[in-house]
Order: C-alpha cells, then sequence, then structure tokens
C-alpha cells in the first residue's frame, strides 16, 4: 500500500487541512483518512469564533443601550425637520395662490395632503417623546406619512363634490377688475370661510387709500428649500398703516442711476439664477440697479407711510418670510377693488334661518383672495338667464349643509342640468 500511494497522483498534493502526513499515515494504515491535529484545530477555530461572537453580542448589546438616546434624538430631530419642511411648503403653496399661480380647486387638494401630513408630524412627535422608539415605529410611521395624504385625497374627492358641487371647478384668482363678470360664480371670504354666490352686479370701485399700496417690485424670490432662486417682476400689497416699509436715501452716493434707468436695469436683471447669500442676493442687485455697486454700506431711510412715499426706481426693505428683504420699486399703484351684488345664502346667526338673499360686497383684491369659477367645459346658461335665475330664489328659507347650500344654488343658476 505504500508503494501504491508513493507512485499514485496524489504522492505530490500536499495540502495542511485535507491532505497532510497525518491524514496520509492513516489512509494507508486503516484506509480511513483524518487528521487529528485538523479536527483539533478545527475544535479551536470554532471555539474561537463563538467566544468572539458572544463578546461582540455583549458589546453590541452595552453599545446600543449606551445610544439609545441617540436614536431617539435622531428620531426627533427627523420628525421635526419634516414639520419644518412641511410648514415651509403650506407657506409656498398659500403664496403661489395669493399671486395666481394655482386655483383654488388645486390647492384645495393640495392643502388636504400637507394639513394631513402636518397632522400626523405632530402625532409623531408625540409618540416619540412618549414612547421608546423602536423600528417598527419608523415603518409604521413612514407607511401612514407616504399612504394616509393619497387616502385622504382620494377621499375627498369621492365625497367632497355631494356637499361642495363646485369643487372640482377651476378657480382661477381675481387680480383684476375685469375678470370678473355679470352671471359669474364666485368664491370669496364669508365670516371665516370659503363662500359662493351668483354675481348680479359688478363695478370697478375707487378707494384711494393713501395707506394702502400695490407695489410692482423686481427682487431674488424664495421658492421654498429645495427651490433655485430668481429674480422676478412680483406684486405686492402693503397696508402702510400695519406693515413697515423703508426706502433707502442715496441722495449723498457720488453716483446714483436716474430712476428710469434704475427700472430699467433690475428689470433686465429678471431670469438671473445665480444667486449667492454672500456676494449676490437681492440687497446686491438692487445697490447695483441704482448706483452701479454692490457695497452694502449702511445708508439713511426713511419709513413710507402713504403712498406719495413710494415711487418707481426707489430702493425698499420690507419683511420677507419674515427676514429684512430689499428690492426695487418698477410701479406704485392703488389697489384695485371691484364692488358686488351677489346672490347667495345668508349668516346671520347661529340659531337664525338662513335665506337666499342680494348683498353687496366691496373687495379689495390686493389683500383678499376672491375666485371665478371656469365653467369653460361646462353647459351653461347666458349671463343674463344666470342672474334671472339666482334671483327668482331670493328669500328661499331651505338651506341644508349637505344638499341645499350656496355652492347647490350656484350651480343650479349657472348649469343647465
Amino acid at each position: 500500500m505504500a508503494d501504491k500511494f508513493k507512485h499514485g497522483k496524489q504522492a505530490e498534493t500536499y495540502n495542511l487541512l485535507g491532505n497532510n502526513c497525518e491524514e496520509k499515515s492513516n489512509e494507508i494504515a486503516t484506509g480511513s483518512k483524518f487528521s487529528n491535529q485538523v479536527s483539533s484545530f478545527g475544535s479551536y477555530v470554532t471555539s474561537s469564533i463563538s467566544w468572539l461572537m458572544k463578546l461582540m453580542l455583549k458589546f453590541g448589546i452595552q453599545f446600543c443601550k449606551s445610544i439609545k438616546p441617540f436614536i431617539r434624538g435622531f428620531a426627533h430631530i427627523s420628525v421635526i425637520a419634516s414639520l419644518m419642511f412641511m410648514v415651509d411648503r403650506i407657506v409656498t403653496l398659500k403664496n403661489k395662490l395669493k399671486k395666481g399661480l394655482i386655483c383654488l380647486k388645486c390647492y384645495e387638494k393640495e392643502q388636504g395632503k400637507m394639513m394631513t401630513s402636518l397632522i400626523f408630524c405632530l402625532i409623531s412627535i408625540g409618540i416619540s417623546v412618549t414612547y421608546q422608539v423602536t423600528g417598527v415605529y419608523f415603518v409604521v410611521s413612514t407607511a401612514i406619512a407616504v399612504v394616509l395624504p393619497f387616502a385622504t385625497s382620494l377621499v375627498a374627492d369621492l365625497f367632497m363634490p355631494l356637499i361642495q358641487p363646485a369643487s372640482k371647478i377651476p378657480k382661477p384668482v381675481v387680480k383684476r377688475c375685469n375678470m370678473v363678470q355679470i352671471g359669474d360664480v364666485i368664491t370669496f371670504p364669508y365670516h371665516g370661510f370659503y363662500h359662493e354666490g351668483v354675481t348680479t352686479m359688478v363695478s370697478p370701485y375707487n378707494t384711494n387709500d393713501s395707506q394702502k399700496v400695490q407695489l410692482t417690485l423686481v427682487h431674488f424670490n424664495y421658492p421654498g428649500f429645495f427651490g433655485t432662486r430668481t429674480v422676478v417682476k412680483e406684486v405686492f400689497f402693503f397696508d402702510l398703516k400695519k406693515e413697515n416699509v423703508y426706502v433707502y436715501d442715496f441722495s449723498k452716493e457720488n453716483s446714483i442711476n436716474p430712476s428710469e434707468e434704475v427700472v430699467k436695469n433690475s428689470i433686465a436683471k429678471c431670469g438671473d439664477q445665480n444667486f449667492s447669500i454672500l456676494s449676490n442676493r437681492s440687497s446686491h442687485m438692487a445697490r447695483k440697479c441704482k448706483t452701479g455697486k454692490t457695497d452694502l454700506k449702511k445708508l439713511p431711510f426713511k419709513k413710507a407711510t402713504k403712498v406719495t412715499d413710494l415711487s418707481p426706481g426707489d430702493v425698499i426693505d420690507f419683511r420677507y418670510y419674515y427676514m429684512s428683504h430689499e428690492a426695487v420699486v418698477v410701479k406704485v399703484e392703488y389697489p384695485e377693488a371691484i364692488k358686488c351684488s351677489v346672490v347667495h345664502y345668508n349668516y346671520a346667526g347661529v340659531f337664525r334661518t338662513r335665506t337666499i338673499v342680494e348683498e353687496d360686497f366691496i373687495f379689495k383684491l390686493a389683500d383678499q383672495n376672491v375666485f371665478v369659477h371656469d365653467y369653460n367645459r361646462c353647459n351653461v346658461h347666458p349671463p343674463e338667464e344666470v342672474v334671472k335665475r339666482a334671483k327668482s330664489r331670493l328669500d328661499e328659507q331651505k338651506f341644508n349643509t349637505f344638499t341645499n347650500r350656496s355652492s347647490h344654488l350656484a350651480r343650479w343658476s349657472k348649469i343647465k342640468q
């Protein structure tokens, strides 16, 4: 047998673990291939690994206990960051609505999703503070945070039209007097809620309040946390009795551009996205349009108290998203207002009967959100017929929150059934 293995194929293929001298000797002597040394070494390695794993597990448990507060802290920070981001999105959405960049229908749909997420964020903060934060909590939180807003939106889409027939109608915000005509259905603020009515008379209304001003400004806008800041021309409304607007005095500067050139320079900047908080923000842009330099030296200023204190070409400072902000004035005007006669279900108090009445309202378009319903895709009555149908139900007292409110009246008056 020794000669056989001496001349066999495996005579020269030595392997410490699988073909060593002991294994070969045992195989020659007994016919069984085994090695006590390898077996002993294997047992030693196995026991060493087991001891190491137990040691690591022990340290792992101790480590997890030590970082438990940090895990909870991270959870709190994450939820609070989500909360701040949600609030920022809601503020941005409201700003879009005010500027007419989004209709009321789309606003209400998005606001519903955001408010659901906001409420859940607040609940999450309470849970994470009160109870131990676990993996299950994170999984459930994430699932609900994603699913709940969409589920809420779906439910709202299904049931809202039943009690609010105009909920699916696009509603552009009214920014100019000529956007509202006789026979239109409008949505307007009424006792703290949005309310529908049919217009029977529309006319411009001249307020000429010297302490209320509408300014067209050029500045770097704020589009939200993840948006790109851009130089835009934007309309702002200011109530100078309540808000602080300051006009910078450049009279002592060596050279300043004429007002017409300041306006021209600022409008030419529109579309610029090279924003830098250190070297190219609104204040730098405004100063350069005025003087040709971007120096942010301290300048004298005066508070604007009436419309005549402001002129095109002025550089002003005002509060923008709760921060001091500079911009170039390109247009100064009185805010537009309209007087409308509206047929609607009135509100006479909690215990009084609601009645369909024709009532006059004055809407200041700069600081009141008024929306006109867009029925282009519907088969509607002519304006005169809409007015006639609405007035035919004056003095009616059949109000019902779910089936016969102002929204139902407006739909019945406007759309051919």
